[in-house]
């Protein structure tokens, strides 16, 4: 995909993953780079669809604000493997810390989630932002594994 649209319109292809947790498979013929390589294309064909379709919008301000949070350890696996040292994860009184960021770009607006949100989740979430344009970056800047609720 990166190769496909660069290589079209010039530039950086910058990819972030949405909430993906929900396992959605594309139909594929086979596991292979070929299979891999039809799948960037046809994605890159569309990417460019969507840029030609769009309007341009000039960035006036750009901020971004991070919150450290913490979630609450239930996944009785993740416990034990911080024991054995197999994760070096810290964890404060059954907590995990990470961190959120919200990225404003005036009409467009991202929210960074540490880890994979199942769709309807994601939704509830997108939901919530209040710009025109809102995204969320799922794995943006962690990964705390499957974030179910």
């Amino acid at each position: 995909m990166y190769e496909y649209v660069e290589g079209k319109i010039g530039g950086i292809a910058v990819f972030f993953n949405g909430a993906l947790g929900g396992m959605v498979t594309p139909d594929v013929k086979d596991h292979s780079f070929e299979e891999t390589k039809r799948i960037g294309v046809t994605t890159g064909k569309h990417v460019i669809r969507a840029l030609n379709a769009g309007e341009e919008y000039r960035v006036e301000r750009a901020t971004a604000v991070r919150r450290i949070i913490t979630f609450p350890l239930e996944n009785e696996k993740f416990k034990r493997l911080r024991k054995a040292n197999v994760l070096r994860r810290k964890i404060y009184n059954n907590k995990v810390l990470s961190e959120v960021c919200l990225i404003d770009l005036g009409r467009i607006q991202a929210v960074t989630i540490p880890g994979e949100l199942l769709p309807k989740l994601g939704l509830r979430i997108k939901s919530m932002i209040k710009a025109k344009y809102r995204m969320l970056i799922c794995l943006g800047n962690d990964e705390l594994g499957y974030q179910l609720h």
